[in-house]
C-alpha cells in the first residue's frame, strides 16, 4: 500500500527471493520520500543509487548494485535509512509540492518517535557534574536534558560521552 516495492516488469512479486543492493535501495529511497528526486537523477537504477549515495544510505556498504544483499549489509542499510533525513512537505500549490530536509528530521524520529541523543552524561539520581543534584530518581541528564532511564546502570557512565535512544511517550522522554 505504501508503494515501497513494485515487483518485477513481468508483473510478478517474488517475496521469497533474495534481493540485490539496487532493489534494497529502492525500498529505502521510497521509504524516505526521496523518490521525487529519482527521475531527476536518471530513474532506475542510477537515480536511486545516486539518491542513496547523496543521503548517506550506503555508508559502510561494500557491494555493487547487482550484488545480493547479505545480513550485515542489510543491517547497515536499515541503520543508515533510519538515521537519514527525510523529505518534509513545506509548501503546497495546486500543481506542486515543495519538499526540504531539516536537520534532525530522521525516519527514526518522525516515523517512530525515537531520537538518538548524544552528549555528556552529566547527572544521575545521586550526583551532578554542575553542582547541586536536582536530578529526579530513575532519570539521568545528558547535556542537561532530563531523560527517564530504563534498566541501565547509568552511574557506570557518569561523566562520559554517551549515546542513547530516547522514545517520547505521552509527551515525556
Amino acid at each position: 500500500n505504501m508503494k515501497l516495492i513494485s515487483g518485477y516488469g513481468d508483473n510478478t512479486f517474488r517475496p521469497d527471493e533474495k534481493i540485490t543492493l539496487n532493489e534494497a535501495i529502492v525500498v529505502s529511497v521510497n521509504l524516505l520520500g526521496l523518490n521525487a528526486t529519482v527521475n531527476y537523477f536518471g530513474g532506475y537504477p542510477a537515480g536511486y543509487y545516486k539518491a542513496a549515495r547523496e543521503n548517506k544510505l550506503l555508508k559502510g556498504i561494500n557491494l555493487n548494485g547487482t550484488d545480493l544483499m547479505d545480513k550485515g549489509n542489510a543491517l547497515l542499510l536499515i541503520y543508515n535509512t533510519l538515521h537519514a533525513e527525510v523529505l518534509i512537505p513545506v509548501e503546497f500549490s495546486d500543481d506542486n509540492v515543495r519538499y526540504e530536509t531539516r536537520s534532525g528530521d530522521t525516519l527514526l524520529k518522525n516515523g517512530f518517535g525515537v531520537e538518538l541523543v548524544e552528549g555528556i552524561l552529566d547527572g544521575v539520581d545521586i550526583s551532578s557534574i554542575y553542582g547541586d543534584n536536582d536530578v529526579p530518581s530513575y532519570t539521568v541528564t545528558i547535556d542537561g536534558r532530563v531523560i527517564r532511564r530504563n534498566g541501565t546502570n547509568a552511574n557506570d557512565y557518569f561523566g562520559y560521552n554517551v549515546q542513547g535512544y530516547v522514545s517520547e511517550i505521552n509527551g515525556r522522554d
